[in-house]
């Protein structure tokens, strides 16, 4: 009996192994989101944030629930990151240079959970974010 927990332990392991290697890396940072540290995939925590810094682009941290004007003139949304997920947080992104946020949508995303989303949208007028929900997320949006 001690050799077949022995063997079934070790076929159960081999097995875990197997999928693991053969499930796409998308697809495991899908579920658990996790940063590139040489060939492997470490775990985001709090000590172990999403990547933020990408040469060549600028960047402004929103904490609060407000109207923020990124930028106010034509330019490229790079990429939106959550760094600390809000409690029913979303966040609209806007082509709209005067700070207003009120035309222009280019998508409302859901800021609950850590992400980051890799957009590249060009934009003729500007930038504003319009973050809201009943706790506000922590987000960085990069920009050029």
């Amino acid at each position: 009996m001690k050799q077949f927990r022995s063997a079934l332990v070790a076929f159960v392991a081999l097995v875990a192994a197997l999928l693991v290697s053969i499930v796409p890396a998308s697809a495991q940072q899908a579920v658990n989101p996790c940063v590139k540290d040489g060939g492997s995939c470490a775990p985001v925590t709090s000590t172990n944030g999403l990547p933020v810094a990408v040469s060549g682009l600028n960047f402004v941290n929103i904490t609060t629930n407000t109207d923020t004007g990124v930028l106010g003139t034509s330019g490229v949304f790079a990429r939106l990151v959550v760094n600390t997920g809000g409690t029913g947080s979303t966040a609209a992104v806007y082509d709209d240079g005067d700070g207003t946020c009120s035309s222009g949508l280019i998508a409302t995303f859901a800021t609950t959970a850590l992400v980051s989303l890799e957009l590249n949208a060009a934009v003729a007028n500007g930038i504003c974010v319009k973050t809201a929900g009943t706790g506000a997320a922590n987000i960085t949006v990069l920009w050029r």
